[in-house]
């Protein structure tokens, strides 16, 4: 089985320049990409209900992998959008990949109240 290199993404900055530099490694190794996003529902957000949230989660990681794939056509890319908690799955998808791309801890304007900083949390799993 080949391991691909995964790159968490959570939508920031950061993360986006992870997965381009991730994006590159994998091409550079002939291996595939996996492109994993955790999120979580917030109940606070008025009017987004938890399947508007998911398909927020999911178009944001939609336009980070078109935008991958446009640059790298010849890259095999899979993608994972979890409602979980980002540092046990980052962990789990850690020892199942060649390596895992992180960008720095942050968090977009939608995604940062989605979701939680992973940096700290994955080191200290």
């Amino acid at each position: 089985m080949t391991r691909a290199i995964t790159a968490g993404l959570d939508g920031t900055e950061e993360s986006l320049a992870a997965l381009d530099w991730a994006a590159r490694e994998a091409v550079r190794r002939g291996l595939p990409l996996r492109v994993l996003h955790a999120w979580h529902h917030a109940e606070k957000l008025a009017g987004a209900d938890r399947d508007t949230q998911r398909g927020w989660a999911e178009e944001g990681v939609a336009q980070a992998v078109r935008q991958v794939a446009e640059r790298h056509p010849e890259l095999t890319v899979s993608v994972e959008v979890v409602e979980e908690d980002a540092a046990p799955v980052l962990g789990r998808a850690a020892r199942d990949a060649e390596m895992l791309a992180l960008g720095s801890r942050g968090h977009g304007p939608v995604v940062g109240f989605l979701l939680g900083s992973v940096g700290r949390q994955v080191i200290a799993e």
